[in-house]
This record gives C-alpha cells, structure tokens and sequence, in this order.
C-alpha cells in the first residue's frame, strides 16, 4: 500500500460509503416492498441524509470524498494526491458493495417474495439505478453529468475555505446531504441519481455475483452511464468552480492547500 495513504484513511472510506449505500438502498427497498414513502422527495431526502451520516462518519480520518468522482475532481483541480486516488476508489468501490449486499441480507426475506436470482430472473431494483422509460442512453448520460456537476459545485464551493459565505465545519456535510436530495427531488427519477459511480456500480457488482448474473451486468451496458456520467460531471464541475467561481483571494492559495482546507472543513475544525 502507498505510504500516503493510511488504512484509517481507508477504512473510513470504506465505511462511510458503506453508510451512503446502507441508507440510499435501504429506503429504495422499503418503498419497494412496504410502501414506507409516498413521494420521490422521501427517497431523496433519505439518500441525502444518508450522504451526511456518511461523511460524519468518515470525515475524522479521511477527506469523506465517499465517491470516486469526487476523488477524482479533488485531484484534478483541489491538489489532492494522485498516489491516494487509486486506493480511495477501491476501498469507496468495496464500502458499496458492502452497504447493498448488508441490504440485501436485512432484505432477503422480503425479496424472495418478489424476485427470484435463478435463471437471470426480475432484478432486485432497489440496490442500483436505472433509467426512466423512454430515456436514451445519451439523456441519461446528460442527466447524470449535469447533475454531478452541480453537487460538485456545491461540494467545492462548501470545502473552500475563502467562500465565507458558506457556513463551515459541522454544517458541511448536512449541505452536501440536503444538494443530494434538492437533486434527486428535481429530477432522480430520470436516472436514479446516482451522481456516485461506486454508488450504482458496487450494489451491481454483489448482485452479479448473488445469481443475477447479466441482467445485473447487461450486455446493452447501461451500467457504463452511472459511472462515466459522474466522471464528467465532477470533472465538469470542479472546472467551472475552480476557474469562474472561485472567490477573489489577497493571497494565492495552492491546489494543495486547499485540499487540506478541505479536509479540515470536513472535520469540523
């Protein structure tokens, strides 16, 4: 493992992902087989809410990215080490796949009622994302790009420590949480909105291996839109922040700087 990156790093990773997937699929299953929630605006704002216990949860040994395309975007524009991305993503990647099979597992029985694994049968829907009827690939693509871009503003306009128009440390992360919900209330039932490429792409990878097999992982690769969308969305955004919005500074602050700012502000410190 790089010497950058400690396994506490890792782990919290790890887990505050897990705690994202954890809430984001356990809503989607309890709509799906109780009727729990009435509105598209519950699920989301359980989902955003899911985001912030995440980040609370990671922020005091990681920068509580909880999402590859933030890692990404942080190291492309915030000077966040590129020897740490890698190791990020596996352990985000890992934390989902553990948040769906865990729902999985609390869900079984209710979903043997209404799915059946064998033969590549009904998908248990709960655990990713999928495009609304009548939505192109291309739309799709176009949905979860423009809206990763805008939670990537916010995210970088949150974590920067010259906007002091944004109220800082604890309240971060419920910002972030509550931009994940405004998105998926606007428009999460075009694709979901998964905004997260680990997000969409671990819950998959557990149902592929617990019997779903391709219908998990089709062959028309819709897969491929929740984690390339977000890619270019974060990248997209972080771009526009970075260098159209970013606050006039006295002194010129350093990529790396910030990125430590970042972490900081997470923290709550």
């Amino acid at each position: 493992m790089n010497r950058l990156v400690s396994s506490r790093e890792l782990l919290a990773e790890f887990f505050g992902t897990l705690a994202l997937l954890f809430f984001a699929t356990g809503v989607a299953g309890a709509g799906i087989f109780f009727h729990a929630w009435h509105s598209f605006f519950e699920l989301a704002l359980i989902t955003g809410l899911g985001v912030t216990a995440g980040i609370y949860l990671a922020a005091p040994n990681s920068q509580a990215h909880l999402n590859p395309a933030v890692t990404l975007a942080m190291a492309a524009w915030r000077g966040f080490p590129v020897a740490k991305v890698l190791p990020y993503i596996l352990a985000q990647v890992t934390g989902a796949f553990g948040g769906g099979s865990l729902t999985y597992i609390l869900y079984k029985g209710s979903l043997a009622t209404h799915h059946s694994p064998e033969g590549g049968g009904a998908l248990p829907q709960f655990l990713f994302t999928s495009a609304a009827p009548g939505l192109t690939y291309t739309e799709a693509m176009l949905v979860e790009t423009v809206l990763t871009a805008v939670l990537t503003l916010v995210i970088f306009a949150v974590t920067d420590s010259g906007n002091k128009t944004i109220p800082q440390g604890v309240w971060g992360p419920l910002i972030i949480g509550l931009t994940v919900a405004l998105l998926g209330s606007s428009f999460g039932s075009l694709t979901g909105f998964a905004m997260n490429p680990a997000r969409d792409f671990g819950p998959r990878l557990f149902a592929y291996l617990a019997g779903w097999g391709n219908a998990a992982l089709p062959g028309d690769f819709y897969f491929l839109v929740p984690i390339f969308g977000p890619l270019l969305g974060a990248g997209l955004g972080g771009f526009i922040y970075e260098k159209l919005l970013q606050p006039v500074r006295g002194v010129k602050t350093s990529p790396s700087k910030r990125s430590e700012a970042a972490g900081e502000l997470t923290h709550g410190k």
